[in-house]
């Protein structure tokens, strides 16, 4: 991992995480948008994701904490 992230970051619940982003900001009609990197410069704004995708996304980041 190339940026310093605090390893208890990794401890934390999925589900908690999950529903933490619930409260953001960002939040249209009761789904959380986000901003996705394609290729290089290439941004995808406002993207819808559901939680099987979102959840996966955040047990993946935290495998990767070491």
């Amino acid at each position: 991992n190339r940026y310093p992230v605090d390893k208890k970051i990794a401890l934390l619940d999925t589900g908690s995480i999950y529903r933490a982003m619930q409260g953001d900001k960002k939040r249209i009609n009761g789904k959380v948008k986000f901003v996705l990197i394609g290729d290089p410069g290439e941004l995808h704004i406002d993207v819808d994701c559901d939680e099987h995708d979102v959840v996966n996304a955040i047990d993946y980041m935290k495998s990767t904490i070491k």
